[in-house]
């Protein structure tokens, strides 16, 4: 039902895929010709070979092979040599699968030997092309049955040698020619035991080893489909741990195990050590990023079991456990980094824990940078993206820092630049996306959107600072604040806004901007305030100021507040502000 993570280096599996794909060409290059003097000619496999090695590519098989091939035929159609004739007379009844097949051994025609090791190369070549030999003073082998029928004294006479040859019930003779013997198994290939240890699993159990992993991956299916995750991480651990397992093959479901149960072990801990920095399902992705090479060479005419791009990868494909382990880190450190600062916002954790985080993106900015360098990442639209997402939150967590801090410090015009900086890498990264692949598809709204989220919280911070107005020829035009200005602030009545746009601030912070700019537009007229710049600003010239102020209606507070959140967007988006008619006069 599901497929087993094991890496098989049996010959038999091979030959067997070889021959099924031999098979079906040869049939179906005869049925596409319709003819039978054509079917007859490229029926049989070895009748042309020129016409074989062009469409399939297969060795030449050697001197030994041909023999052991002809001595295999000769063996195994003697009851069919005689219906020769018959069977060419009627062409349609022919089974040509059965006829290539019988060049080649079969699993049901395969026994097993002992041999001495004093004789090694002469048992060798036995085994290879199972030679049957008759020396006078008898049988000295266990020889292929080759008759369909066997008297009952003969059965009992094999039984009886294959008992004695199993049996390990004690005795230092059994264990001594046991562990200095080899075994002829499956296609007759002698496979050497090596030396008596509880860790090597040798040939005698390797069927029992097959069954048992196919027992624990349904088991692990099973316990995933009913969330128990104790179980899950159990059978993960014992899988691991098991020869010729490939741990490519499940490193999914290795990777929703961990999170889960990295859940469950977190709740155990306190709250110091329940963060997001220390994730075993990433170290696992890291792993498996950090151990297995994506520099081998993908070969089209290779016929591999599984996907490369989902197992392994190749110099041009990017393996999908690299994807996940960089989605899963820049996701996992975000949201750590966005904790900190929440923390840091109401005065819980202190300026370490966000400068950490920080590093830790710049880190992944700096890994995927060193990726971009060598194939088969400079050519991947998903690892530029990913890279230019990194930028996009390496400017956001540093503009909400910005915007979190209430007085104005030295590193403010650093960290500007910073976050200009971040924002032109991400710009530029989105580009090379669009360059290297023009199908990608991602949401351009969105991330602009987001940048310019950025940029507007740089300009408010700006003009948060010591409550002041900057205008567009960089001076500073300082508001006073009144006492009727700080009667209004006290009456509860202040203006909500949108949690879009100040999400991560808290209203006291933007009090004595909003104070100040009431405090300006109260001291001049009608005429004075409305700007050339802002056709239509005020619907009538004649309205008075204080009427705005002095009524207590939401509606008409609510209009004021829309338009200062207007003049902050012409702030951001670099647009003239004229306050007077001698400043556009200036201009």
């Amino acid at each position: 039902m599901f497929e087993v993570p094991i890496v098989s280096h049996n010959g038999q599996i091979k030959r067997k895929a070889k021959i099924r794909c031999k098979y079906k060409f040869l049939l179906k290059k005869y049925n596409s010709n319709g003819d039978g003097e054509s079917g007859s000619k490229n029926s049989s496999v070895f009748d042309n070979e020129n016409q074989t090695q062009q469409s399939v590519i297969t060795p030449l098989p050697s001197e030994l092979d041909e023999e052991y091939i002809n001595n295999n035929i000769r063996i195994n159609s003697e009851g069919d040599l005689a219906n020769e004739e018959d069977e060419n007379s009627l062409e349609s009844d022919v089974d040509y699968e059965s006829k290539l097949l019988k060049g080649y051994i079969k699993p049901e025609n395969t026994y097993e030997w002992w041999f001495d090791n004093g004789n090694n190369s002469k048992n060798d070549h036995e085994a290879k092309f199972q030679k049957k030999k008759k020396k006078k003073g008898g049988d000295n082998h266990v020889r292929p049955i080759d008759r369909q029928v066997v008297n009952s004294k003969r059965v009992k006479k094999l039984t009886k040698k294959v008992i004695n040859s199993a049996e390990f019930a004690g005795g230092e003779n059994t264990k001594h020619n046991t562990k200095n013997k080899e075994l002829t198994i499956l296609l007759n290939e002698i496979l050497k035991r090596e030396n008596s240890s509880a860790d090597n699993i040798t040939i005698l159990n390797r069927n029992f080893l097959n069954k048992h992993v196919y027992n624990l991956i349904t088991m692990w299916h099973m316990a995933i489909y009913g969330q128990d995750w104790n179980r899950c991480y159990k059978i993960f651990s014992i899988l691991i741990r098991l020869p010729k397992i490939d741990i490519r093959s499940i490193w999914s479901l290795g990777v929703v195990t961990l999170k889960n149960a990295q859940q469950r072990i977190d709740s155990d801990f306190s709250a110091e050590n329940n963060n997001n920095n220390n994730k075993k399902y990433i170290d696992f992705l890291e792993w498996l990023s950090t151990v297995f090479s994506s520099k081998t060479i993908f070969r089209q005419s290779t016929n591999y079991f599984l996907d490369p791009v989902w197992r392994s990868g190749s110099t041009k494909h990017t393996p999908i456990y690299i994807y996940s382990w960089l989605w899963s880190l820049l996701i996992e450190t975000a949201a750590s980094s966005t904790s900190s600062l929440t923390r840091k916002s109401y005065g819980i954790a202190d300026d370490d824990s966000t400068a950490i985080d920080l590093d830790k993106i710049q880190w992944i900015i700096d890994k995927i940078n060193e990726m971009c360098l060598v194939p088969p990442f400079m050519d991947d639209s998903m690892i530029w993206y990913i890279l230019a997402t990194a930028h996009l939150v390496k400017a956001d967590h540093l503009s909400l820092q910005i915007l979190i801090s209430r007085t104005k410090n030295r590193n403010q015009e650093v960290s500007n630049n910073q976050v200009i900086q971040h924002l032109h890498s991400c710009k530029k990264a989105l580009a090379d996306v669009c360059d290297k692949d023009k199908e990608f598809v991602y949401d351009k709204l969105l991330i602009q959107n987001q940048l310019l989220e950025c940029e507007k919280r740089m300009y408010s911070s700006t003009l948060q600072s010591n409550g002041n107005i900057i205008g567009v020829d960089g001076e500073e035009e300082k508001k006073h604040i009144s006492s009727e200005s700080d009667s209004i602030t006290n009456n509860g009545n202040s203006p909500e806004y949108p949690s879009s746009f100040y999400a991560s601030a808290s209203e006291d912070e933007f009090e004595t901007t909003r104070v100040n700019k009431r405090s300006y537009m109260r001291n001049n007229s009608a005429e004075n305030n409305k700007s050339p710049g802002h056709e239509g600003y005020f619907e009538d010239d004649s309205y008075n100021r204080d009427n705005v102020y002095n009524d207590d209606d939401l509606n008409t507070q609510q209009t004021e507040d829309n338009l200062f959140l207007k003049d902050l967007d012409m702030i951001g988006s670099g647009e003239p502000i004229y306050f007077n008619d001698s400043d556009e006069n200036s201009d």
